[in-house]
C-alpha cells in the first residue's frame, strides 16, 4: 500500500491525502475522514511514518497513564518526566480514561517510530496490546506487571506489605476485616490478598469470600459500596482499602454512617496530609517507581542489560 493507492481508495489526489496526514487545515472534515478512514483500514499510517522516520531518532517517550484523578499517577509522572529530562528525552504524555480508541492513537505512534519507546503506568493497558507491543518495540510497565508475560517488574512487594498492614490490625485486636481490592484482575490486588490470607492463617482467624471485596467503577461512589458492605456484615471492624483515595472517601462514607471502623490503605500520598483522621498506610515509594521505569526503559533503547526484577522498598506509615 502506498500513497497513491490510499488516494485512489479515498477517491481523491495524491496531494489531498498527504495534507491529511500532515494535518493541513484547509481539508474539509468530510473529506479528512473519508481518508482517515481509509488510512486505518490499511495500517497505512504507522507504516508511512516509519518509512520517513527510518534512521532519525525523535528522543521522545510516550507515557500512559490511567486517569488523572488519583495522586499516585502525578507522582510517577513527576520521577519519569525529571528522569527523561536528565537524559535527554522529552514526553508525550496521555491519558487512557478506559478509553481503548484513545490508546491505539498513542500506540500508532509506537509502530510509526515517532517515539523511542513506550511506559504504561499501572493498569493503564490491556495484557493483550501490552504482549503485542512487548514483541516489537521498547515499551516497560510500572507498578503493576502481568503474570507469565516476560517483562521487566517494577513494583513494590506487595504480597508482604498487606501481610504486614493485616498483622497490624490483628495486633489491633480486629478479626473481621475486609479488603477493598481493585475492580480488575492487577498484580498488586492478587498479591495483596495473598498477603492478607497469609496473616490471618498464621493467626488461625477465619475469613469467607465475603471478606474479599472488589471496588465498583465509580470512584466517588465507593463510600457507598463500603456502607453497604457494612450494613450486611455488621461485625466488620477494619477495612483494607487499596488506595488512599477511596480510603478517604471510605472514611467520609463512615462518619455519616456514624461507624467507628479503623482503615489502613496503600499508596501514602497527600490525600492522608489533608483529612482530620490518620490512617495507617503502605507508603509507597511512586516517584522512584517512575525513575526505576525510565532507567529500565532506556536500557531496552539502547540494548542494555537491565534488572527484570526491580523491588523497591516500602514503609508502614502507623497513622491509627
Amino acid at each position: 500500500m502506498n500513497i497513491k493507492e490510499i488516494a485512489q481508495r479515498s477517491g481523491v489526489s495524491v496531494a489531498t491525502v498527504s495534507r491529511v496526514i500532515n494535518n493541513n487545515p484547509k481539508v474539509k472534515l468530510e473529506t479528512r475522514n473519508k481518508v482517515l478512514s481509509v488510512i486505518n483500514e490499511t495500517n497505512y499510517y504507522p507504516q508511512f511514518i516509519a518509512q520517513n522516520m527510518r534512521g532519525r531518532k525523535t528522543n521522545m517517550i510516550l507515557v500512559v497513564i490511567p486517569d488523572i484523578i488519583n495522586p499516585v499517577f502525578n507522582v510517577m509522572i513527576d520521577g519519569i518526566v525529571q528522569t527523561l529530562n536528565l537524559k535527554g528525552y522529552k514526553t508525550i504524555i496521555t491519558v487512557r480514561e478506559g478509553n481503548l480508541a484513545t490508546i491505539s492513537t498513542y500506540t500508532d505512534l509506537l509502530k510509526g517510530r515517532q517515539v523511542e519507546g513506550a511506559i504504561f503506568v499501572s493498569s493503564s493497558i490491556k495484557k493483550e496490546l501490552f504482549i503485542e507491543l512487548n514483541q516489537s518495540y521498547n515499551v516497560v510497565m510500572c507498578s503493576e506487571y502481568f503474570d507469565d508475560v516476560d517483562m521487566p517488574i517494577i513494583t513494590i512487594n506487595n504480597e508482604q506489605a498487606a501481610y504486614e498492614i493485616t498483622k497490624y490490625l490483628i495486633r489491633l485486636g480486629k478479626k473481621n476485616i475486609a479488603y477493598f481490592s481493585a475492580k480488575g484482575e492487577s498484580s498488586s490486588s492478587k498479591n495483596r490478598k495473598k498477603g492478607i490470607i497469609k496473616a490471618l492463617d498464621e493467626f488461625n482467624i477465619n475469613y469467607t469470600p465475603n471478606s474479599f471485596q472488589k471496588s465498583n467503577s465509580k470512584k466517588f461512589d465507593f463510600g457507598n459500596q463500603v456502607i453497604d458492605h457494612i450494613i450486611k456484615y455488621p461485625d466488620t471492624d477494619a477495612l483494607i482499602i487499596n488506595s488512599d483515595f477511596q480510603a478517604v472517601y471510605a472514611l467520609k462514607a463512615l462518619k455519616k454512617f456514624k461507624r467507628n471502623i479503623d482503615i489502613v490503605s496503600f499508596d501514602g500520598t497527600y490525600f492522608l496530609d489533608i483529612i482530620d483522621d490518620n490512617i495507617t498506610c503502605i507508603k509507597q515509594p511512586f516517584f522512584e517507581i517512575g525513575t526505576k521505569a525510565v532507567e529500565v526503559l532506556l536500557n531496552k533503547i539502547e540494548g542494555k542489560s537491565y534488572e527484570k526484577n526491580n523491588i523497591l522498598a516500602y514503609k508502614l506509615i502507623n497513622g491509627i
